[in-house]
């Protein structure tokens, strides 16, 4: 008993120092940044603090990494600027709502928490971080694949339309079809995939092409001339063409 008071009262004796806070928040991310701050406002003598920074820190976690998978891939915001604004963040918070009392704290006597205990708590929390997206995606993707839904069209060739049933609906999948069926593009000879997905008004057809057909002036002018006519076909909304190869997410050619 005496000795977990102890450590308890070692424990309140020390603080992290702002250089702490800024490399252990790069490291470990918000989470790491929360439990520094955290353990700051015990050690003086600020407890009904720390609950709201845990609140905060959890919802700033969430926002950060809902951001940073909101951008796009193609986008020329370099996410490696991510860590750096909320490693600033966090030095600023320091300087405004810590560091007079964590100085008076060591003016009292108390000292700094070991780099060693910064490194530690900083990779745990990166740990904790990565385990929780982990089980976040793997959660997502799960969800996305049970909502897949797809619908095939042809007595003798059957042709494949793959859609989100959350997303579209099967009415709106038959009349993409019937404009495909119209336009000759679902036809007797061969077999044709297609994923749809519905943005706003626009339906985004992915057509999977070969790679020899990449920049093929005549696959394009072809595609165009179908684009405008299910566009044409289509009452109340615009059609997108995207042309793929090997995956859905490797799209080499747009066609609005």
């Amino acid at each position: 008993m005496d000795s977990i008071l102890v450590n308890e009262s070692k424990s309140k004796n020390k603080v992290f120092k702002d250089k702490a806070i800024g490399i252990g928040a790069f490291i470990g991310g918000p989470l790491a940044a929360g439990y520094f701050f955290a353990e700051n406002f015990k050690a003086i003598n600020q407890p009904e603090k720390v609950k709201t920074t845990w609140f905060i820190t959890i919802l700033s976690t969430i926002a950060i990494f809902s951001i940073a998978f909101m951008i796009p891939e193609d986008s020329k915001f370099p996410n490696q600027l991510i860590p750096a604004i909320y490693t600033f963040i966090a030095y600023l918070l320091f300087k405004s709502h810590q560091e007079k009392e964590v100085l008076k704290k060591i003016e009292s006597g108390a000292t700094y928490h070991s780099w060693g205990r910064v490194i530690g708590a900083a990779i745990l929390s990166l740990l904790i971080t990565l385990v929780v997206m982990g089980i976040g995606i793997f959660t997502m993707i799960e969800l996305e694949e049970s909502q897949i839904a797809s619908k095939q069209y042809g007595l003798t060739v059957k042709h494949e339309i793959e859609y989100n049933s959350s997303n579209l609906t099967e009415a709106e999948v038959d009349h993409i079809a019937d404009g495909f069926i119209e336009h000759a593009f679902f036809d007797l000879d061969t077999a044709k995939y297609v994923y749809a997905e519905k943005a706003g008004n626009t339906y985004i057809l992915y057509i999977p092409i070969l790679e020899i057909y990449i920049n093929d002036q005549e696959t394009s002018r072809e595609l165009k001339i179908l684009r405008d006519k299910m566009d044409a076909y289509i009452k109340n909304k615009s059609v997108t063409i995207k042309l793929a190869v090997d995956s859905l997410d490797n799209v080499v050619e747009t066609i609005e």
